[in-house]
């Protein structure tokens, strides 16, 4: 299965590695950390 994490404290954490240990794919991470890389069409007024 794909994953895709929202929230990457401590519960994502434990989330991402028991995922991981059934055979899924982390396929995104998103977090307050990089919230940038999700940011669509925001205007420069």
């Amino acid at each position: 299965m794909k994953v895709a994490l929202v929230g990457y404290g401590k519960m994502g954490k434990i989330i991402e590695r028991i995922a991981k240990e059934r055979g899924h794919q982390i396929v995104s991470i998103i977090d307050i950390d990089n919230q940038q890389d999700f940011e669509i069409g925001r205007a420069h007024v």
